[in-house]
């Protein structure tokens, strides 16, 4: 509620300069979008965790034409969202996966300051950690980074429209070669 005042000023000015679309994770905001601004296009974003049929469905009844799908689905939940929806679809297929279920981290923003849920990880999970019973180092929260390029052709084929390749916090070398 305290960020009210910042949001419709932002959606105003976004309209006006004719995004492809807005990812959203509020059902507030997207209601507010659809009231004021029916011609900015929505994406759902990962963190509404629509991981099912129902949920993307749902969200199309409320002008949301894409959906950005939980990193955690495999590739057979995929497949039944798109035949039974016809929502875009967009998935992760590189990057940093996320220790949070669909991104939704407080780890962030408690130990780094910043918000993963606003955009502004500073990946705490992806630091060395010292641990304090035996002093052992690890990077203990740090899974390995999500590569689907093999199973590419498999997300063509069942019609994912759109593939989400992560570069944040990367450097711009890193973000071309996974490109």
């Amino acid at each position: 509620n305290r960020e009210n005042d910042r949001i419709f000023p932002l959606l105003k000015y976004l309209n006006s300069v004719g995004p492809d679309a807005v990812i959203v994770q509020d059902l507030g905001v997207v209601k507010l979008i659809n009231e004021n601004f029916p011609d900015l296009k929505i994406t759902a974003s990962t963190q509404m965790n629509a991981g099912s049929c129902k949920a993307v469905n749902f969200l199309s009844r409320f002008k949301v034409k894409r959906v950005v799908l939980p990193r955690e689905l495999n590739i057979e939940e995929i497949k039944k969202i798109r035949e039974n929806t016809t929502s875009e679809i967009e998935i992760f297929a590189h990057g940093a996966l996320c220790v949070s279920y669909s991104g939704l981290c407080l780890f962030s923003s408690y130990f780094g300051g910043k918000s993963a849920n606003k955009g502004k990880c500073s990946q705490a999970c992806r630091r060395l950690y010292q641990s304090q019973e035996n002093s052992k180092k690890g990077y203990f929260f740090s899974p390995n980074d999500m590569e689907l390029i093999k199973y590419v052709p498999d997300l063509i084929d069942i019609g994912v429209n759109s593939l989400k390749l992560e570069g944040r916090m990367k450097s711009a070398n890193y973000v071309s070669t996974v490109v």
